[in-house]
């Protein structure tokens, strides 16, 4: 899967990349994801 890095679990930055991307860091500030969700 592109853009996912099942090692970990998550979104990566860019395609092939294993760098989180970043703006999963910002959605528990407006409510969209919980703080302690695996996603982030």
């Amino acid at each position: 899967m592109r853009g996912f890095d099942p090692a970990v679990g998550r979104d990566t930055r860019s395609y092939g990349s294993t760098d989180l991307d970043a703006a999963l860091l910002i959605l528990p500030m407006p409510g969209i994801e919980d703080p302690g969700s695996p996603r982030g």
